[in-house]
């Protein structure tokens, strides 16, 4: 397997800037390694936005991508919400995690990515 081979299974995984700097770090490994690079267990980002955009005001989008803190504060907000709605101090909190769940949508696309590019990282 080459090197563009490599890359291409990536596209998508990871963003163009990360591709652009592990195409010079492909160039220097062994052909062992680079064979064990599409062995690697990577996310898709675009599941992640998928399931921010359907479940993450239950954090599921957090936790496929292992920010369990974010997570379980996003699950919390909810829970919070919907204990204080009938104060109505909780459709102020509904509300504002409904703005914080669509803003997340391009954070965890981005931590995925570079969640999928430590790891490459890590293994070359």
């Amino acid at each position: 397997m080459d090197k563009n081979s490599v890359l291409m299974l990536l596209d998508g995984k990871i963003s163009n800037e990360q591709k652009f700097m592990l195409n010079d770090k492909l160039d220097n490994i062994s052909e062992e390694k680079l064979k064990n690079l599409p062995l690697i267990p990577l996310k898709s980002p675009i599941l992640a936005v998928v399931l921010g955009f359907f479940f993450g005001w239950l954090g599921v989008d957090r936790f496929y991508q292992g920010s369990f803190g974010l997570g379980i504060l996003k699950l919390a907000l909810f829970i919070i919400g919907c204990i204080t709605t009938f104060i109505f101090i909780g459709v102020f909190v509904l509300w504002a995690l409904g703005i914080y769940v669509l803003i997340d949508l391009y954070f965890v696309y981005k931590a995925v990515q570079n969640d999928n590019y430590q790891k490459i990282s890590q293994m070359i």
